[in-house]
């Protein structure tokens, strides 16, 4: 705890509470109090770590509020490092006022399921079989999920593919320009297995070998915005050995891929395993953005009359801090009609665990998303973050269809 507090002091002296990240806030926006803004959270983030105040439920449901989706950040005129706060501060609060019962499990088991592969691949198959034996069209037309509880998670859920574990080596067509590692995620691999398998041939077809291996691991970046910094700091050590060796590591998600870039900012103790994070930040990129640099005229696309609505994740445009490069690549397909969703419309409320955690709020933080959406008159929602796809797509009444960039690309490519 000794640690915890002089760093949130140090973040939290340089907000001069100028107030201007308050109407970029969805919370504040939603509540009009104080206290769910930013600049009153690091107030109160502040009087914790001083103990001015102690640590109660009102103060945790404050925080747990927050969907850390950076836009406070991104307009702040001192530079405030808002999520490296909220983040040190939900340790310091799970330390004074730890989880327990029923929560606790839930908790431990979500983290669990991260990083373990066995239970990974048992959820994926028990999934599978739930779509592909009818049982959860029955479950729907019954009117059961409701009943349960159930509805919003079975919403929510894509086609799940049969469980197969990646090869760790993809050969690439000749001549072969170089390696890259694959970063698969643990959501990733769970619900967008089709996108990373596309991925992979994609790749290989520019040129690449694709290299996956086995020993990488989940992110980090549930455990850390939990405030579980050492088991963040140990998902990160496994990732930055498992691809030891690769200039260039590619990832479909952006929400992993901003967890990714922020390696060196995780206070390493020891100054090698810094170095390494370091150099690890250096090597990652977002798929879209190296396909932007790719010369994709190589290959015959399919025509698409329809029209893609492009959403970019907050994960991408405040923790990045990278445009959104899905545009540029989708128009080489023709017919297709490529709109960006407006940066004003703010975060569409999926924000990681966010969308289940904070279930009714996340819902009401989407409408705005979802009118410009409907706005737009789009037959295809696209965007670098599944997690913000699923939510966006469980909102929309019509046949409006969710798909990662890259699946939508390799789609219309006569491969």
């Amino acid at each position: 705890m000794s640690n915890l507090i002089p760093a949130i002091n140090l973040k939290a002296d340089q907000c001069v509470k100028c107030g201007l990240c308050l109407p970029h806030c969805p919370t504040y926006r939603l509540f009009q109090d104080e206290n769910e803004s930013p600049r009153g959270r690091i107030a109160l983030m502040q009087a914790l770590a001083s103990q001015q105040i102690y640590a109660n439920d009102k103060l945790e449901q404050h925080l747990a509020h927050c969907l850390g989706c950076r836009n406070c950040e991104r307009v702040c005129p001192s530079g405030v490092d808002y999520g490296y706060m909220l983040d040190h501060s939900r340790q310091l609060l799970r330390q004074q006022l730890p989880v327990a019962g029923l929560k606790k499990y839930l908790n431990q088991a979500g983290l669990k399921l991260t990083h373990n592969k066995n239970e990974q691949r048992y959820l994926q198959t028990t999934l599978y079989y739930y779509q592909k034996s009818g049982l959860q069209g029955l479950l729907r037309i019954s009117g059961m999920l409701r009943l349960l509880r159930l509805k919003r998670f079975d919403d929510l859920l894509p086609t799940i593919n049969r469980y197969q574990n990646f090869r760790p080596d993809y050969p690439g067509d000749t001549p072969v320009k170089g390696s890259l590692g694959l970063f698969v995620g643990c959501t990733g691999k769970l619900f967008d297995q089709s996108t990373l398998q596309k991925t992979i041939r994609l790749l290989q077809k520019l040129g690449y070998d694709v290299v996956v291996p086995e020993q990488q691991t989940c992110c980090g970046a549930l455990h850390q915005h939990q405030g579980q910094l050492e088991s963040t700091r140990s998902l990160a050590m496994q990732n930055i050995q498992a691809f030891a060796g690769l200039d260039t590591i590619i990832y479909i998600a952006s929400g992993c891929g901003a967890q990714l870039h922020e390696y060196s900012g995780l206070a390493w103790s020891d100054p090698e395993a810094a170095g390494q994070a370091e150099s690890f930040e250096k090597s990652v990129k977002e798929i879209t953005a190296f396909l932007s640099d790719e010369d994709l005229t190589q290959f015959q696309f399919k025509p698409l009359a329809k029209r893609v609505a492009i959403h970019t994740p907050c994960s991408m445009r405040n923790g990045l801090r990278q445009a959104d490069a899905s545009e540029a690549v989708l128009k080489h397909i023709p017919e297709l009609q490529v709109e960006s969703i407006s940066a004003e419309t703010g975060c569409c409320g999926a924000a990681g665990s966010y969308m289940i955690s904070q279930a009714r709020l996340a819902s009401i933080i989407r409408q705005t998303t979802l009118d410009a959406i409907q706005h737009l008159k789009a037959d295809i929602i696209s965007t670098t973050s599944i997690g913000c796809g699923l939510h966006l797509k469980a909102g929309l009444t019509n046949k409006t269809v969710y798909t990662h960039p890259v699946s939508l690309l390799v789609n219309q490519i006569a491969l």
